[in-house]
């Protein structure tokens, strides 16, 4: 079904809508719509003075009313309206499952949208809503554990929708805007088959900024995986819409069923095949396109290491590790002292299925990236240092979002190793443009040492380390 063109009504009241472009004018509901990803801009001209096509039919989905059977399932004290918006925004995120991690997006289920007093001050109103997914393997990293990366992307579109939900409360609806910062703490891991239940607050709201915290727990052992903080400032990004009908937005939205998964120990398990990896001698061919400084040992630990976070042959954006191509590796002096060492890892990737529904490159794709690479780059540091070879669990992940690439856009990743010891280490990376040489994103990152155990096959720890 087709979405007609609609005659724009005409009001002298504009509200900016910053997330997905302006959006000056409302339209009267029509039929449910998700977005698409496109490079071809001249489809919409967007001339001065006149409505945003984009942003018009992407209200589309913000207005159409949902069905009973969407929102009987969800308790809290907030009017209809407001209860609808967080199901409306994740929906407008999934890009019907094909954006970077659509299909984990697509499980995440709205429980509970409430408007509660502040904890330190009872007469500040704050929103609360909770959302839950199941961990599964789609989900993990090759140990079958919830990745950083992921934790963040949940975190990052969780957090939004109880930044608009406080807005509308206030009678301010506006979209959730874009991610600037998101500090993030890893407490816990979570394995496959886990229950997350997310509770996501709002901290400060207002026309240009809003502010979050969500706590990530592991509704089924009562224990905080992850917490984190966003802070989210309005900003016009151009995308068009993709018709859709009302059923299988419906369809999308339901709650997911319950998947069952693999029964993983809790330390890092690794199996043989990864240690077979690590004793193989590597062709000369599989190193020699690689630049740097690095001795060839050193040259060979990102290969390695890249295809033991792939060894399962699925996990949390498989796709995209498999397409990281390593462009230098190099044991160089660290910025502010000469004696010391620093060690610097260049992949580069293409952004194909790494973006969101606007077509630009997902912020939970862009923390994947960095998490494997500064875990890579400190790796090689210790390696250097005579130090165990095995890569880091992510402790903290501070990260500062610069501006946005579009699909197509070719990127580079560059991770240097600020700290390492045998137990803990702390990493800085940065994606950059490598087209328009300006920086996506930047981030600083703390890791420890994990416990190592072996296996032999899929059913548990062996050996320990």
């Amino acid at each position: 079904m087709s979405v007609p063109d609609i005659p724009f009504a005409q009001s002298s009241h504009r509200r900016d809508f910053r997330y997905g472009g302006q959006i000056r004018q409302k339209l009267k509901p029509l039929v449910g719509v998700l977005l698409y990803c496109t490079q071809d801009d001249s489809l919409f001209p967007l001339l001065p003075g006149q409505p945003d096509h984009l942003d018009n039919r992407m209200m589309n989905i913000l207005e159409s009313p949902l069905p009973d059977s969407l929102l009987d399932s969800i308790t809290g004290n907030v009017p209809r309206e407001i209860k609808e918006l967080p199901v409306k925004w994740l929906a407008v995120f999934r890009n019907e499952g094909t954006g970077f991690a659509g299909n984990v997006g697509e499980r995440v289920k709205v429980t509970d949208v409430s408007v509660v007093a502040g904890v330190d001050d009872p007469l500040r109103m704050e929103a609360k809503v909770t959302t839950e997914v199941e961990v599964t393997e789609d989900m993990c990293d090759s140990q079958g554990v919830l990745h950083e990366g992921c934790i963040v992307y949940l975190i990052d579109e969780c957090s939004s929708i109880a930044m608009v939900v406080s807005n509308a409360y206030e009678d301010n609806y506006q979209p959730p805007g874009v991610s600037q910062t998101i500090n993030t703490l890893f407490h816990a891991r979570a394995l496959v088959g886990t229950k997350l239940r997310l509770l996501n607050f709002s901290v400060a709201n207002g026309d240009q900024s809003n502010a979050g915290r969500t706590e990530v727990w592991d509704a089924t052992n009562r224990r905080l995986v992850a917490s984190g903080s966003p802070r989210r400032i309005l900003d016009s990004i151009d995308c068009l819409l993709s018709p859709l009908s009302s059923s299988k937005l419906v369809k999308q939205l339901e709650c997911p069923q319950p998947v069952t998964g693999l029964r993983i120990p809790s330390t890092m398990s690794l199996h043989k095949g990864a240690f077979a990896i690590l004793d193989t001698p590597l062709p000369p061919e599989a190193t020699v396109l690689i630049a740097g400084n690095a001795s060839e040992e050193i040259k060979g630990l990102p290969v390695k290491w890249y295809k033991i976070l792939s060894l399962r042959g699925f996990g949390f954006a498989f796709d995209v590790r498999q397409r990281i191509e390593i462009k230098e590796a190099s044991i160089e002096p660290a910025a502010h002292n000469d004696e010391m060492r620093s060690a610097k890892l260049q992949p580069r990737a293409v952004t194909p299925d790494m973006c969101n529904a606007q077509g630009l490159l997902d912020r939970g794709c862009m923390s994947f990236l960095m998490d494997e690479a500064s875990a890579i780059a400190l790796l090689m540091m210790n390696v250097e240092q005579g130090h165990i070879n095995i890569v880091g669990l992510s402790q903290t992940f501070n990260i500062m979002f610069h501006r946005d690439v579009p699909v197509g856009a070719r990127i580079r990743i560059v991770s240097r190793s600020m700290s390492a010891d045998t137990d803990v280490g702390c990493c800085r990376s940065e994606i950059w443009d490598v087209g328009n040489h300006q920086i996506i994103v930047s981030g600083v990152q703390q890791m420890v040492t994990p416990p190592v155990v072996v296996q032999d096959d899929g059913q548990g720890p062996k050996n320990k380390l």
